[in-house]
């Protein structure tokens, strides 16, 4: 856990959407890039999001003798603006807990790199705007945790469209010059006289 496993350049993808009046949060990625990390006891945060610290803790509690890695990031400042009222909580969580900020990234000590992240959560009756995000649709910021990357959106982050490569357009044209002349010789096949 402690030392860089090899494999690197690995995605952890946070997303909050609007649905009606509930905003979701949803992770997925993973971290497989991690440099050295620091050991410590367990925090206990709770479920908290805080834009105005770049705060995103799914931690609800944490076992005795439990311990974490916590991982230097770099990146954008904030998520967002800073809230005069407590920051909302999520009321509904499942999934890997972590606690990540625009300083570290807290994993559980039996996390192993490469290993899948994720979760989803919901905070009731709140806006993206009363949260303290854009209410639009974007990337809100972006980290490096060791060779890795962390991006945080306001709803989905946009999905590459499956489109062609030159291999099979190469590959279809040659098929289709292929069959032309196969046509060409087949009719001439049929036209010359028989003996």
């Amino acid at each position: 856990m402690v030392m860089n496993a090899g494999k690197a350049d690995a995605l952890l993808l946070f997303e909050f959407a609007q649905r009606g009046s509930d905003v979701a949060l949803g992770i997925s990625g993973s971290l497989s890039g991690l440099p050295s990390g620091q050991h410590f006891s367990s925090v206990v945060s709770g479920w908290t999001i805080d834009p105005g610290k770049s705060l995103i803790s799914t931690v609800a509690g944490a076992s005795k003798g439990e311990f974490s890695y916590s991982y230097p990031v770099f990146g954008s400042d904030r998520l967002g603006t800073v809230l005069s009222q407590r920051p909302p909580s999520l009321t509904e969580y499942s999934g890997v807990n972590l606690v990540f900020t625009n300083e570290y990234v807290v994993l559980s000590g039996s996390y192993e790199q490469g290993m899948p992240i994720v979760g989803s959560g919901l905070m009731s009756n709140i806006t993206l705007s009363e949260i303290g995000f854009k209410s639009t649709s974007g990337l809100l910021g972006s980290w490096t945790v060791g060779s890795d990357s962390i991006e945080v959106w306001a709803g989905r982050k946009p999905r590459a469209s499956a489109v062609p490569g030159p291999l099979p357009v190469l590959g279809a044209g040659a098929a289709y010059a292929y069959s032309r002349r196969l046509r060409s010789r087949l009719r001439g096949a049929q036209s010359a006289p028989q003996s």
